[in-house]
């Protein structure tokens, strides 16, 4: 199993089970981005993409999005990803769900609440992940 199935599983595992911790919800966002992030990554870069540039870094976040939206026609991959990425960092960073950028991005995906934000954030990385594997390989 590649590690973006392990992560999207996990991230599945995470939803199922949360059972209303917070936590676990915000868990599941990052995870699911992970899962899209790696696949992209690998996909354009190279497994880890350990042959990346001479300067020993692997690409940022940006430069896997930019990647995605120069490598191929896939629709809104890119701005499917970015979204993702969103959500991932109010998940990870911003803990107060009353922030006005977490209120925001509940607003923009018709959520409620952390649970409906990793279930919108699960429905778009399971639509997303077979089209990033279509990507052409580096």
């Amino acid at each position: 199993m590649d590690d973006w199935e392990l992560f999207l599983a996990q991230a599945e595992r995470l939803w199922a089970l949360a059972n209303g911790r917070e936590e676990d919800y915000r868990t599941a966002v990052s995870r699911a981005y992970y899962a899209c992030h790696l696949v992209a990554r690998d996909r354009l870069f190279g497994i880890d993409a350990v042959n990346w540039g001479t300067s020993g870094w692997r690409p940022s976040h940006s430069q896997v999005i930019a990647a995605v939206r120069g490598a191929a026609p896939l629709d809104s991959a890119d701005f499917e990803l970015w979204q993702l990425k969103a959500m991932r960092e109010k998940a990870d960073y911003i803990f107060n769900p009353a922030h006005p950028e977490v209120r925001a991005l509940f607003a923009d995906h018709n959520a409620r609440d952390w649970a409906g934000l990793a279930d919108e954030a699960l429905n778009i990385a399971r639509d997303l992940l077979p089209r990033l594997r279509q990507l052409p390989p580096a």
